[in-house]
């Protein structure tokens, strides 16, 4: 009964899912690199070094996963129109893609006021930067909410 393999799955398969290594290069290349610098071949070098991957295996990998490095780029092209637009980018972040099919339409404030019924100025008028009572409980108001909603409405 041991020696019996297990049955294999039949399922996707992730063909081009790129290595962790390479992801982490990628990454070095995304944060790591000024905004407004262009990538050049030194900068894979030294990344590839930081994280100990042959440079051989990188441009294999480049070149097995064209996805993820198209991707890299469109990050630091949004990463630098936000930086030419605001004069700088926080550290460790990138803003999001427009064209995304993930990304609601919505704002996040908007959408939880819509889950809550509230129009922003019934919102602003009711509960602005006052306790919520809550109905089941003493527990206390989602001041985090609170705060988040009064800071999107003064903009």
């Amino acid at each position: 009964m041991k020696d019996t393999p297990k049955p294999i799955k039949d399922g996707p398969v992730a063909v081009n899912k790129p290595t962790k290594h390479f992801r982490l290069v990628c990454w070095r290349l995304l944060y790591h690199i000024d905004v407004q610098k262009n990538l050049y071949r030194q900068d894979e070098i030294d990344a590839c070094l930081h994280s100990r991957l042959a440079l051989d295996k990188w441009d294999a990998e480049k070149a097995r996963c064209p996805k993820e490095w198209a991707k890299l780029v469109a990050k630091r092209q949004r990463r630098l129109a936000w930086f030419k637009e605001h004069d700088g980018v926080p550290d460790g972040w990138c803003p999001p893609d427009p064209k995304d099919p993930r990304r609601s339409a919505n704002r996040p404030i908007a959408a939880y006021l819509a889950r809550r019924g509230f129009t922003k100025n019934e919102f602003n008028a009711r509960f602005a930067l006052v306790p919520i009572r809550r109905k089941k409980g003493g527990h206390s108001p989602p001041w985090h909410a609170i705060y988040r909603v009064s800071a999107w409405l003064n903009t």
